[in-house]
């Protein structure tokens, strides 16, 4: 069975594209960011490390074009 996929609540990715923004010259948090964000957001780490992964691609690639 297949887990439907839903979009992250706005405040989260808000919390989430604002320290990528603030970091855009090395978008790669460390372990203590990591989890600092996981105490702001709630999320899972691994959802904060696939987050990363995919914004690099999706936001910060155009942005830097």
């Amino acid at each position: 069975k297949k887990r439907q996929r839903s979009n992250l609540p706005k405040p989260v990715t808000a919390i989430l594209k604002t320290w990528l923004t603030e970091h855009k010259e090395h978008p790669y948090p460390n372990e203590d960011e990591k989890i600092a964000l996981v105490k702001k957001t709630g999320l899972a780490r691994n959802q904060i490390s696939n987050w990363f992964i995919n914004a690099r691609r999706r936001i910060l690639r155009p942005m830097l074009a």
